[in-house]
């Protein structure tokens, strides 16, 4: 059986007033009262209440009264049936309200322990004069020991003055189980649960009717893209938050407006997360000697330094204008706001950075303190710092994914394009440094942008010979956030069309198939051929329903293929590349021939348009003639006997294996 090493707290005592105490797994929350009530030195009362914040549930006695749910967003579980194993092991924190009302604790679940116990202990406090002076520890733990005495038995589900009496009447002792399985049929679902789940089923089944009938319609359209699933999903979202509120003012007269401050708090927020969180805010943030404090000590500390005004500059230097934008209107809502699903998802780094505090409902709000130090910090000066050093850290991601190492004066171009400004080779190597060390990409190193993991065994050498001196491609800036940001470019027609044949053709969900596109996009601009294309199909099992749909997605990868930026043309795609070819004396293009069956098919779509350009396209020279035996009509009819064609890059028939140029086709 668990042990569960809780520290309760005294909300709102300064300086701290707390008891650590072990208590057992295998209990009701009735019981749990019945302990608290005793541990904390309260009156025992049946009014008590438990509330898990982050779960949304409030437990407390059944009363048969049916407003059994007080608050439209927390769910309520009936105490005496519900064991304390199915949410203590899953939360890291709990507020417990005593039965006469007169204080609130914060209980801390600081461990879970294989330790048996035979019965509910103190092992530390700390009281305060003129707030309070405890008990005794030893004194208190022989209480109870002799109350609350451990015994294995069956599930008790005693309400909690049931079990007041039976101690009352001499019958000590507290039952605990080895099956700890709750009931349910007191619970009671609270408004925003219910609404959650209804918009949630609404989105699904719209999202999922919506996207068929829309990608139907546009897909067969002459122009082949598809339509913005996102913006669909994000109208969709928006759409479902603005029903939930609807509904909770119309039908169960809870009035949400804007305007309404909920004096949010940085350090109760903090409070909320995890020591481990906090541990590692704290080393971002460099703070020394961090390791050892509580993590109320360390919740205080992390406030006291994102507060300060060149801690947040430094924070906020990679905020993208937008973000700036959506935080300074979040400022303008004084009291709050529900901001759209757009403007939750720019607000999100806000949010991590604890600069803007998000409850449940999707309300949000900056805390006054953060207000004052932003207007403080806010100067023309620092808005261009965080400019350059944004578009500085960004550019270097995208030398990462498309050039892997570049001169000095390519980053000045890119920079040039994205501030509008020229910017001198001093002050680029200025904002490069100012870049966190753990967040650069990047080297700087002989007048050049390296990209670290190609660093060892000079394999950025080898790189650079592969791409046999072209030159860089010079990004605009959306084009350098849409790719650094999103993974691939989410604007071009290919892959939007890509996109749309996931979702139609494959049967894909929004999700799935917008995280395919950057593993695509990546095989692709590393020059992966069709066949690791397929094997990403391989992994996921995602099976294409006829040749039809392979024939189209053949197509569609041919081009995909001739219009994604790579590595090797340093961010030029092929058809760029095409282009910018000098022209042989004859004036015509060379002539392009397949290295593997897969390359034969997509040549074989594309060869119209290939000879429209110069392009001559031979699909027998480089091929093989190998004889092929077949029996049609079983094994007992006639053999017959033909010839396929084999490419380089084909797998060898002999079935070792290996590539057809490396085995059988080795001396031919």
């Amino acid at each position: 059986m668990k042990t569960y090493q809780i520290k309760v707290t005294v909300k709102k005592s300064k300086p701290p007033v707390w008891k650590r105490c072990l208590v057992p797994s295998g209990i009701t929350f009735s019981q749990m009262a019945l302990i608290l009530d005793e541990i904390m030195e309260e009156t025992a009362d049946n009014g008590y209440e438990f509330e898990f914040y982050q779960a949304g549930i409030h437990l407390r006695e059944w009363t048969g009264e049916e407003n059994t749910v007080r608050k439209y967003n927390f769910d309520y579980m009936c105490a005496s049936d519900t064991y304390v194993d199915s949410l203590m092991d899953n939360e890291e924190w709990f507020t417990f309200r005593s039965g006469n009302g007169d204080r609130q604790y914060r209980a801390e679940i600081e461990k879970r322990t294989a330790q048996e116990i035979c019965y509910p202990s103190v092992i530390k406090q700390k009281e305060s004069s003129g707030i309070q002076e405890w008990m005794d520890m030893e004194v208190m733990n022989r209480e109870l020991e002799q109350l609350f005495r451990l015994r294995s038995a069956e599930p008790d589900c005693a309400g909690y003055e049931e079990l007041r009496q039976r101690i009352e009447a001499g019958n000590n002792g507290l039952d605990r189980t080895d099956t700890p399985v709750s009931r349910t049929e007191h619970n009671v679902k609270c408004t925003d649960s219910r609404l959650k789940e209804m918009a949630g089923l609404l989105r699904e089944t719209l999202a999922s009717d919506l996207t068929a009938k829309i990608m139907n319609e546009i897909f067969d359209s002459e122009t082949g893209e598809t339509v913005d699933q996102e913006k669909m999903y994000n109208s969709l979202d928006d759409a479902a938050q603005q029903m939930r509120r609807t509904i909770r003012e119309r039908m169960f007269g809870y009035k949400e407006s804007e305007g309404e401050s909920r004096k949010p708090d940085i350090i109760e927020y903090l409070k909320d997360a995890t020591r481990d969180e906090l541990k590692e805010m704290a080393e971002d943030l460099e703070l020394k000697h961090y390791k050892s404090q509580n993590k109320e000590t360390l919740a205080e500390r992390i406030k006291e330094e994102i507060l300060k005004p060149d801690v947040m500059e430094k924070r906020m230097l990679l905020l993208s204008d937008d973000e700036i934008e959506a935080f300074e209107h979040a400022i303008e809502k004084k009291g709050g706001y529900y901001p759209s699903y757009r403007e939750m998802e720019t607000l999100d780094r806000l949010y991590a950075l604890s600069y803007v505090i998000s409850y449940a409902d999707d309300y949000a709000e900056v805390p006054e303190e953060a207000a004052h130090v932003y207007e403080e910090i806010n100067t023309p000066e620092f808005q261009r710092r965080r400019q350059e050093t944004f578009w500085m850290y960004h550019s270097l991601l995208f030398t990462e994914l498309l050039y892997g190492s570049a001169p000095v004066k390519v980053i000045q171009k890119m920079m040039r394009k994205c501030l509008g400004r020229q910017l001198n080779r001093e002050k680029i190597g200025e904002l490069f440094h100012s870049i966190p060390e753990k967040l650069n990409p990047c080297v700087m190193r002989d007048d050049k942008v390296i990209f670290k993991e190609i660093l060892r065994e000079d394999l950025y050498l080898k790189v650079e010979a592969s791409q046999e001196g072209k030159d860089f491609y010079i990004p605009t800036a959306w084009e350098i956030q849409d790719y650094t940001e999103n993974g691939y470019p989410t604007r071009d027609p290919h892959y939007r069309r890509l996109k749309g044949f996931l979702a139609k053709k494959m049967k894909l969900n929004a999700d799935e198939a917008e995280d395919l596109m950057p593993v695509i996009w990546g095989k692709v601009s590393m020059g992966a051929g069709m066949s690791d294309i397929m094997e990403i199909f391989d992994n996921i099992g995602a099976i294409f329903p006829s040749e039809d749909a392979v024939r189209e997605f053949v197509q569609i990868m041919t081009d995909v293929n001739n219009n994604t930026r790579m590595l090797s043309n340093r961010g030029y795609t092929l058809n760029e590349i095409v282009q910018m070819m000098p022209q042989t004396l004859k004036g015509k293009l060379p002539t392009i021939v397949p290295m593997s069956s897969a390359a034969a098919d997509m040549l074989k779509e594309s060869a119209g348009d290939l000879k429209k350009m110069g392009f001559g396209v031979d699909l027998d020279s480089n091929a093989d003639e190998i004889p092929v035996a077949a029996m049609p009509n079983g094994i007992s009819g006639k053999t017959v006997t033909g010839s396929r064609k084999i490419y380089p890059n084909d797998p060898c028939p002999c079935g070792s294996g290996k590539k057809y140029k490396k085995c059988c086709g080795r001396n031919k």
